[in-house]
């Protein structure tokens, strides 16, 4: 191995790639070595088989797709959200995207009231005047 080979200066870096099979689904593989040839019938989570439709290498920081996640909820939006009703459960400001973190910074703030019943938990916006 050569200095130079080591360095990788220069060269495109090879994150793998990726295989788009005929039902849409997409297998991602380390080395391009290890993909199959387009027109090959491989595994498929769906159908058991599926032929391979296109290999692309992937490089650089387009490496994987991944999902693009929702920037995390502020204290302010809590606030607001809360004033849009008299109580909440807990599962509802999750799927509102409100951490348990925030949640309970908000209720050590006094912000909120938090009734835990033996199936749900209630969330209680406190008053305005209370906040204090």
């Amino acid at each position: 191995m050569n200095p130079s080979d080591s360095a990788g200066f220069g060269r495109i870096r090879s994150f793998g790639c990726r295989a788009m099979l005929h039902c849409g689904s997409a297998l991602y593989f380390e080395t391009v070595n290890l993909a199959p040839e387009p027109t090959d019938e491989v595994p498929c989570m769906r159908h058991g088989f599926c032929r391979v439709l296109s290999v692309e290498p992937l490089t650089g920081s387009g490496a994987r797709p991944r999902s693009q996640r929702a920037a995390r909820r502020s204290h302010a939006e809590l606030v607001a959200h809360l004033d849009t009703a008299e109580a909440f459960t807990l599962a509802e400001l999750r799927r509102a995207r409100f951490s348990l973190r925030l949640i309970s910074e908000a209720a050590r703030g006094r912000l909120l009231r938090i009734e835990e019943d033996a199936e749900t938990v209630i969330i209680r916006p406190l008053p305005a005047a209370r906040r204090d």
